[in-house]
């Protein structure tokens, strides 16, 4: 049986919230909460921040999306609130772990807030993961990233191999410089 508005309504009066709600939710069309969600973006893009979060997250509260949670990031980074930023942007990897800008959005908060090597250990895995996935350029991309952090990471051998068994030797060698830098005894990094 569909969900009318006045059934929603009766289940709520009642005392059943749970229905009540996915009643109410079932009811709202998609375009409506794009609609929100788009109306976020346009104020965030204007500069008018506190419209944008409050329109963004009322879409990502009734659809819940990787989208969404990484353009709530962008708005609580620019309002300054970078630890909420960097919990919604891991909410958006939680949601879709395949999510390039969320993955690339949260190593450029951790590089932001000091925490330069955490950056780098997300951009090897996803350059590693990307990799796995026959995804060369974001993997390259990733790498890349790594390299302007200018940072030493456990992992950056192994994103140099990875690298180099995927015929990107160029980018394996700027890679294993950083690590070089870091580590000049480092035998596998001179191997």
């Amino acid at each position: 049986m569909a969900m009318t508005l006045a059934r929603a309504q009766e289940t709520h009066l009642a005392g059943d919230l749970d229905t009540a709600e996915s009643g109410y939710l079932a009811l709202l069309p998609t375009t409506a909460v794009e609609a929100l969600h788009g109306l976020g973006v346009l104020r965030q893009q204007r500069g008018d921040l506190p419209a944008a979060l409050t329109l963004i997250e009322v879409a990502h509260r009734l659809a819940p999306s990787a989208r969404a949670a990484h353009n709530l990031a962008v708005v609580l980074a620019r309002l300054g609130r970078t630890a909420e930023a960097i919990e919604r942007t891991r909410e958006a990897i939680a949601l879709d772990a395949d999510y390039v800008p969320a993955r690339f959005g949260l190593a450029a908060l951790l590089a932001a807030s000091g925490a330069r090597r955490d950056a780098a250990g997300v951009l090897i895995d996803f350059a590693d993961q990307a990799l796995r996935a026959g995804d060369t350029a974001v993997a390259r991309e990733a790498a890349a990233r790594v390299v302007t952090l200018d940072t030493d990471h456990p992992e950056m051998l192994w994103l140099a191999n990875l690298l180099q068994m995927a015929g990107y030797e160029d980018d394996a060698r700027r890679v294993l410089a950083i690590r070089l830098r870091a580590a000049p005894d480092d035998i596998g990094a001179r191997l």
